[in-house]
């Protein structure tokens, strides 16, 4: 799964939109969003601040586990 795909799938979980994630990070909107299309990425900075809101590591953010993967872990 790409940061794109993992970052709006983690904010959705939490229930929080766009304008929630942003105001949380204290950046806009139009950045959340070229975050969860791909034309940016978070700077790794910031990647700490939304992996803290995430609950989770950096590294956990920056190279998720796949469905799969994780339902074998859990056996």
């Amino acid at each position: 799964m790409a940061l794109k795909e993992e970052i709006r799938r983690r904010r959705e979980q939490l229930g929080m939109t766009q304008l929630r994630f942003a105001l949380a990070l204290g950046i806009t909107p139009a950045t959340v969003s070229k975050w969860e299309t791909g034309v940016m990425s978070p700077k790794l900075k910031r990647m700490a601040d939304v992996a803290k809101i995430f609950g989770i590591t950096e590294q956990e953010l920056m190279f998720p586990k796949k469905k799969n993967e994780e339902t074998e872990n859990e056996t």
